[in-house]
């Protein structure tokens, strides 16, 4: 491909400042190496003429601690120099032309019209995405190595063999041009960083088995510590400004290597498989949690993937999606229309938003032929067996049990079964998810309104205005926020880009003119629902909706107690002193008394195996019955009690929201039949 693309101006600023934080990280870690040697010859020197100046036992441990002092440091540098010469061939299952000869004759194909080389290696794992890594990340700071490519089985499914193509072609398009090789430096000297800065428990640990034998000489190897953790303050400066500029950096290629891939395959092949993976991502991870929730009773299948394939479907059928050459066709917000109209920029997010790639890779005016090629999963002729292989992974990597096998029939059932029980009956098109009712209010309903036609109470263009207006609140709510905040920030407004200056003024008015316009539909809406749930009320009825009323009102102080000791707890975030350390802490044991006490009264509970499983519950029960200790003078803060209070939180959290959705589920199911009657007759008049 001889094409070549122009850089933008974000990109070339972007560029520099990765190139000068990525020498400063070179400089520093040179300096590092040659001050632990000089450290080292002087505790040697220093150690000899101490004891050989005075031979004794005193000088003589003296000596032995200078000795361990300046190893440990020497040690420390070159443990994480030669660790960043390792080498990263395991992104899966290794794969040779011989035996996938459909596949690599692809991917050769693909990397001819990139115009780069062909991958050193090739990956099959379980993912359900592609990537281009180095397989030595020092070497390719400096020399020009080739790359491995990954390739997702799961991926497979989700795409046809054009798609797998541009999303081949976007992957090498990312080492394509000269200009974006500083790109893929700036990513490996990030990971490098990020590999010293945080393992310097590593020499902590070290020091603490040298204390044990000898104290004197671990209390002068403390040194090490403290040299360690001036290299990775210095080294988490240069960290932070590399991270920052390598994320610019990151979104800017991600638009570059879309252009390149969209100008071999075209348009419509490039964006379809952006939009229909998040599907295939969606139905993975909600077949993950349904193994999760379902690990007391040890159920397991052998091929996980072909369980993502029935929940794509399911999902299909039930938002109606289109099926085009034997994949599924997915449109932008497909799933929920997003009326917000605030749009902001994650300046630590890797790839851009989906909408700004689109109307990137529309950009391009190269439109696809149409699509006629099969599912990218022919490509590989055992795919079952290796399906098979990776599924035995993911439940062992999962730390699930594989005791009761179930076939797809079973699997699709007992997913149905609990999608059913985790979700309000459909006739109320989601209102519920997306409104806080207050239940409390058909109850105290003491005004007349008009009956209007129940039949469209739940419709899609009644829930679209109930959406619209709570998103725009919410867009307030932002903006206000944003206007608080003294660093300037950029956000999309209506598509624009902003700068906040602290005046966000303008935009809340427009808002709110338009919250006022649209006020007196949405609470009309909100008022016919309540009224009919009144009116249709009856002694059944009546008794679920008392005991909705009562369990959300004793569960909400719950969690309300969940919400606050969750956003106290920030302070082990943040340098304190020591005066207000201790007075965090304080509240925090009182805190947690408090929820000692909740999570006592929900173990109570007879039904609680319904909400929760084993393992949740019996560290419900721990917590209960330990005491915590979350600071200790000599170790700070102690990860093992926060992690107690972590998992008692969750688990009041997720009893009381379940708790909750039941009681007002049981209520709702009341009412299903009746208006799927007064749909049903208001279609057959029409």
């Amino acid at each position: 491909m001889n094409k070549t693309f122009t850089i933008s101006e974000n990109y070339k600023k972007a560029q520099k400042k990765s190139i000068f934080w990525i020498f400063i990280f070179l400089l520093t870690l040179i300096l590092s190496v040659l001050i632990s040697l000089a450290i080292f010859v002087a505790c040697v020197v220093g150690g000899f003429t101490i004891f050989f100046a005075k031979p004794m036992l005193a000088t003589g441990v003296l000596g032995a601690g200078l000795l361990v002092l300046g190893s440990l440091i020497v040690y420390y540098n070159f443990k994480f120099i030669v660790g960043i010469f390792k080498k990263y061939d395991k992104n899966g299952v290794e794969i040779v032309e011989e035996d996938y000869p459909e596949l690599f004759q692809l991917i050769k194909e693909t990397a001819d019209n990139v115009g780069v080389k062909y991958p050193k290696k090739v990956f099959i794992n379980g993912q359900i995405n592609a990537s281009v890594t180095y397989s030595n990340q020092i070497q390719s700071l400096i020399f020009p190595t080739r790359k491995n490519l990954t390739i997702g089985l799961g991926l497979l499914h989700a795409v046809s063999k054009n798609e797998l193509k541009g999303i081949i072609a976007h992957e090498f398009g990312h080492f394509s041009q000269k200009s974006m090789i500083i790109g893929s430096h700036a990513g490996n000297a990030s990971r490098v960083m990020y590999d010293i800065i945080y393992s310097n428990d590593a020499v902590r640990n070290d020091v603490d088995s040298i204390s044990q034998m000898n104290a004197f000489i671990g209390i002068i190897s403390g040194g090490a510590i403290f040299y360690t953790k001036i290299i990775g303050k210095v080294l988490s400066v240069i960290y932070t400004q590399l991270d920052h500029h390598n994320m610019a950096l990151s979104r800017e290629m991600e638009f570059h290597a879309d252009q390149i891939a969209t100008n071999i395959v075209g348009i419509e092949t490039m964006s379809m498989p952006l939009l229909r993976i998040d599907l295939y991502d969606f139905a993975y991870n909600e077949m993950l949690q349904f193994y999760f929730r379902q690990s007391d009773e040890r159920i397991f299948s052998d091929n996980v993937f072909q369980n993502v394939n029935q929940l794509v479907k399911f999902y299909s059928n039930k938002h109606q999606l289109k099926i085009e050459n034997g994949l599924e066709v997915v449109e932008l917000y497909q799933f929920g229309n997003n009326f917000s109209r605030i749009q902001l920029e994650d300046l630590g997010a890797s790839h851009p938003n989906i909408e700004d790639r689109l109307h990137n890779i529309e950009s391009t005016n190269v439109h696809s032929e149409k699509d006629t090629t099969e599912k990218a999963i022919t490509l590989i002729k055992n795919y079952n067996e290796l399906e098979e292989n990776f599924s035995f992974d993911f439940f062992f990597n999962q730390n699930l049990y594989r005791t009761n096998k179930i076939d797809q029939d079973k699997f699709i059932a007992l997913y149905k079964e609990d999608f059913d029980k985790r979700n309000y009956p459909e006739v109320y098109n989601d209102f519920f998810n997306n409104y806080d009712f207050e239940f409390s209010s058909i109850q105290n309903l003491d005004y007349s309104l008009e009956v209007e036609d129940a039949s469209t109470l739940f419709s899609d263009e009644n829930m679209n205005i109930i959406k619209q207006v709570q998103a725009w609140k919410n867009d307030a709510l932002i903006l206000e926020e944003l206007g608080q905040q003294k660093d300037i920030k950029q956000f999309k407004y209506n598509g624009i880009r902003y700068d906040v200056k602290g005046n966000t003024s303008k935009f809340i008015d427009e808002v709110k003119n338009d919250i006022s316009e649209k006020e007196s539909e949405f609470y009309n809406i909100v008022n016919q629902i309540i009224l009919f749930f009144k009116l249709n009320l009856d002694e059944t009825k009546t008794e679920l909706l008392h005991n909705c009323i009562e369990i959300e009102s004793k569960l909400s102080s719950n969690l309300e107690l969940v919400n606050e000791i969750r956003k106290h707890v920030q302070f082990i975030t943040k340098p304190l002193h020591e005066k207000l350390r201790q007075e965090a802490l304080i509240k925090l044991n009182h805190q947690s008394d408090q929820l000692k006490k909740v999570t006592k009264q929900l173990l109570t509970f007879t039904n609680l195996k319904d909400y929760c499983m084993n393992d949740e519950l019996e560290r419900a029960q721990s917590f209960v019955r330990n005491d915590l200790y979350y600071f200790f003078k000599e170790e700070g803060y102690n990860e093992s009690a926060f992690n107690d209070l972590f998992n008692a939180l969750a688990f009041v959290q997720n009893i009381s929201y379940s708790m909750q959705f039941d009681s007002k589920y049981k209520f709702l199911k009341e009412y299903e039949s009746l208006l799927k009657e007064t749909i049903q007759i208001k279609e057959a008049s029409v």
